[in-house]
């Protein structure tokens, strides 16, 4: 039987490593040790930071059963709400250059267009509308054009409001910035969101680069169009190879975190892509992910 895309990557060389990060316990490391029953040379276990994060590095044996392996892996962290990361065929870990993140649900706790739809009597409309999208069950563009038009009509202010009354950034983001920052590494949000709440909220938190849709506004007025091209999956994959250009960095250097179907391509294209408190799709797909809401979670899976 031909091997899969996910025991190619594990197959690659004789060793794979992981981290477990959160409120570590003993307990949690002596569990994720006892996911590696059988088909094991050795393995090694380090703290990074007490009682936050550990790799364990792991030599295999040729029949180690990889896709078993990650579900376990995977489903032991969500038990637990810890926060994982797999690294196939390498023990150590890159120096990463370029991160980019999601910015609605994953930057913020907030979904931005449901905070504007609020403002026009018409949230629940729109909230349907996202959850599908999200759950990747309708095209990411044409719902977007579709809860935008939910929107026409409404003064241009609202974008100002929902900004300075709505939006705040979730647990652990200033401290990732700042830790981004001291390891000098390039910063962006890119975004399903609108320019007018993205940029200068990117900008509030110190995040180089922020990419967003924008919206037509006619006499003061939001009109219910999106100009130019939406902001998907593939702009958001595009964003970070192109960041990673500019970085000089390939993109097994870039660490992408999101929470949504749109932000899958841009995960896979990363080495390092993280699901964050993410739709069961993402979950199913990412190969690290971060269970609880703390967004510095994110530099204890950088390692």
């Amino acid at each position: 039987m031909e091997t899969s895309h996910l025991e190619r990557l594990y197959l690659r060389q004789p060793c794979f490593a992981f981290i477990l990060a959160g409120e570590l316990s003993g307990e949690d490391l002596t569990g994720g040790l006892s996911l590696l029953d059988g088909h094991l040379a050795g393995t090694a276990v380090r703290e990074l930071v007490p009682g936050r994060s550990a790799k364990i590095s792991v030599t295999h044996e040729p029949d180690f059963p990889a896709a078993e392996f990650t579900d376990r892996l995977r489903s032991y962290a969500e038990g637990r709400g810890l926060s994982w990361a797999l690294f196939p065929g390498g023990v150590e870990l890159p120096e990463y250059k370029v991160l980019v993140m999601d910015m609605d649900s994953t930057l913020i706790g907030q979904e931005v267009i449901e905070e504007l739809a609020d403002f026009a009597g018409v949230r629940e409309e729109v909230a349907r509308v996202t959850a599908r999208a999200m759950e990747g069950e309708l095209d990411f563009a044409g719902a977007l054009r579709e809860r935008v038009k939910y929107l026409a009509g409404q003064p241009a202010e609202i974008l100002d409001t929902v900004l300075r009354e709505r939006i705040a950034a979730n647990p652990g983001a200033e401290e990732l910035v700042a830790g981004l920052r001291e390891r000098g590494v390039l910063t962006a949000v890119v975004s399903g969101g609108f320019e007018p709440v993205t940029v200068p909220f990117a900008r509030s938190m110190g995040i180089e680069h922020a990419v967003a849709n924008t919206l037509e506004i006619e006499d003061g007025r939001l009109t219910g169009r999106v100009l130019g091209e939406i902001v998907d999956a593939g702009v958001k994959r595009r964003t970070l190879l192109e960041l990673c250009r500019q970085a000089d960095c390939p993109p097994e250097e870039a660490v992408a975190v999101g929470d949504g179907a749109n932000d899958l391509e841009m995960l896979d294209a990363a080495g390092l892509g993280i699901a964050f408190c993410a739709k069961p799709v993402v979950r199913r797909a990412a190969m690290a992910a971060i269970n609880r809401a703390r967004l510095d979670d994110v530099l204890l899976l950088m390692g």
